[in-house]
């Protein structure tokens, strides 16, 4: 894209930068004054001007000039990095077309759309999304919101960039917007037979965009009893080649099955390849699937799976990857760590050491790609049963241009096969789903260097008590850990579930993909600690506990409780705060510990 026309000489522009870089800021504001005044989109001034205001600590006016840049010159990559950045500071404006247009010019951009998970509430202030669909108005679980959305007939706001563009790259973890979504694919399922509803290419388009959503919330999406069997026929029409190469039958389909699973996938592409609007969809759920199933196959492996419990847990995450992550904006996770007061604090004295890092069931990997990005220097080693989940770690990781992870498959049980020791491990969300969790910790701290540093994850019994309310209800009503029982389940949960426990689970954003929905609720294996265990845990086997993993906001409570422990350090004081405050590890303990030395 050609970049606009610049009022800014290279004399000027020195000039302006010199004038910064000596602090002499009337002297740049009133070059730049000038520029403007030439030409009121520059970028180059625009981008300048914000610098300016962010010097003079006026971070609103740098947002906003750094709003007009980003839509002056939307293919700068720096211009956008600073948008987000600013924008993460939650800097309170009112909905504008330029907002909009600089958050659709980030959501387009590999890597920054992640950065943008809060882009629903810009459009939820979107005037004609507004006065059409009112969504803020309306309260979750409401047996309301399905009549009314099922009323709707205005789609004309569907159609902006900040809507489609948005939903293609993050679940809005809202239980009204997933009803809205799910009332919207129902009026495209409606009118696939050619109704009044939409044009042909606008059905399309908001069939593809509503695929890809969809698809990351892997199909979680409630759907009926009669549009499941009407689908299921179309399912077997396009795999039959009658229906392969309509746009319009394959878009619906992709919003309620993945295309990697047809039969005939492969044929699907070539089919379709005059459609600009299926390209992507093509892309997502049909090439890249098949590819990570062939690269799943070349993964090495430390040791063999036994049969039993790990190759049970390993096959319950074979069928897809997940949780799936669209990007690694290094900057930003490099920013968001040099505010996180409590992580900064213990992982500082290892950057720069070289370190040797093992990550004990990294999953998709995103956590590796971000201690990738805290310690570039690392020697980081991801471990994990899932040769799916491995798979797409390791594309992901190819994407973001890292090298410096390993990807192995492997049993934590039989991680002493590695032969090496590590400055640091990390293991969140693994141990309380091993059969003897103890013994998995234990071997980790064997892999442990002394004095060596170690983050760890488990289930709280306190702040999964909404979690276990469900499991009891799932145990009552015989709900099998099929994804139509899971469904099932999760449709009937609106009646069967007391509303403080509907809430807390919508509260958590793996309500909102169907396998992390199950994981966290039908999962076969699960154990639950409270802190006086850990503690003991901890000290029986040589660690000592180095802090929790809290944001900002429960670090100030908790030292508002105990001042005289500033650095969260004492697991007795813990203990009384959460049982105080039971939301508080609502997630999970995460916390580290350290090999003591003898």
């Amino acid at each position: 894209m050609p970049a606009a026309p610049q009022a800014l000489s290279d004399k000027l522009r020195r000039e302006i930068e010199r004038a910064l870089e000596q602090e002499d800021l009337s002297k740049a504001e009133r070059l730049l004054g000038k520029a403007l005044k030439k030409n009121a989109k520059d970028h180059l001034s625009l981008a300048l001007t914000a610098e300016l205001y962010l010097r003079q600590k006026n971070l609103r006016e740098a947002f906003t000039f750094y709003v007009r840049a980003v839509n002056a010159a939307p293919h700068i990559e720096g211009y956008k990095k600073r948008f987000l950045t600013l924008a993460s500071l939650d800097l309170v404006f009112d909905y504008s077309e330029a907002l909009a247009g600089a958050v659709v010019a980030c959501l387009r951009t590999p890597n920054m759309a992640s950065r943008l998970e809060n882009w629903s509430r810009l459009l939820m202030a979107e005037p004609q999304f507004n006065a059409a669909y009112g969504l803020a108005g309306r309260r979750p679980f409401d047996a309301s919101n399905k009549s009314f959305f099922d009323q709707i007939t205005d789609f004309k706001p569907l159609l902006k960039p900040l809507f489609l563009e948005g939903i293609r790259h993050n679940i809005v973890c809202e239980p009204v917007f997933e009803e809205f979504v799910t009332s919207l694919r129902r009026h495209l399922f409606l009118d696939r037979t050619g109704n009044s509803r939409f044009t042909p290419e606008q059905f399309i388009v908001l069939s593809a965009a509503i695929s890809h959503y969809a698809f990351l919330t892997d199909f979680v999406l409630d759907v009926s009893e009669e549009a499941a069997r009407e689908i299921e026929g179309l399912r077997i029409r396009v795999e039959e080649g009658k229906d392969a190469a309509s746009s319009a039958a394959v878009a619906m389909l992709a919003c309620y099955r993945p295309l990697h699973t047809l039969s005939n996938a492969r044929e699907i592409p070539a089919s379709l390849k005059a459609s600009k609007h299926l390209a992507d969809v093509v892309r997502v759920q049909i090439a890249e699937p098949l590819l990570l199933q062939e690269r799943a196959k070349s993964i090495p492996a430390i040791s063999e799976i036994d049969e039993g419990m790990s190759s049970r847990i390993q096959h319950l995450y074979e069928t897809v990857p997940y949780p799936r992550w669209t990007g690694i904006f290094t900057e930003a996770v490099m920013q968001d760590w040099e505010l996180d007061e409590c992580t900064r604090r213990v992982e500082e004295p290892l950057r720069g050491t070289g370190a040797k890092i093992l990550i004990a069931g990294c999953g998709s990997g995103r956590e590796a790609a971000m201690l990738s990005a805290v310690f570039p220097d690392a020697i980081i080693t991801a471990v994990d049963l899932s040769r799916t989940s491995l798979a797409y770690a390791a594309t992901k990781a190819e994407e973001h241009g890292i090298h410096n992870i390993a990807f192995r498959q492997g049993d934590i049980l039989k991680l002493g096969a590695l032969g090496r020791k590590f400055d640091y491990i990390s293991s969140a969300g693994v141990l309380h789903h091993m059969q003897n969790p103890i013994e998995g910790w234990k071997v980790l701290c064997a892999l442990l260097k002394p004095g060596a540093l170690m983050r760890i994850g488990l289930y709280s019994e306190i702040g999964r008590g909404a979690v276990v309310k469900a499991r009891e209800a799932i145990a009552r009503g015989g709900y099998a850990a099929t994804a139509e029982d899971v469904l099932r389940f999760r449709r009937d949960s609106t009646t069967i579930c007391d509303h403080e426990t509907l809430t807390a689970l919508a509260g958590l954003k793996d309500y909102y993909n169907l396998n992390m929905y199950r994981d966290f609720l039908f999962h076969f294996q699960e154990h639950r600690f409270n802190l006086p265990e850990i503690k003991r845990i901890a000290l029986e086997l040589g660690l000592s506990f180095e802090g929790f993993n809290v944001g900002r906001d429960t670090l100030t409570r908790y030292r508002e409780r105990f001042p005289r422990d500033p650095m969260g350090l004492d697991i007795d004081n813990w203990h009384q705060f959460e049982q105080a405050n039971p939301q508080t590890f609502t997630g999970g303990y995460i916390f580290w510990c350290r090999k003591i030395t003898a």
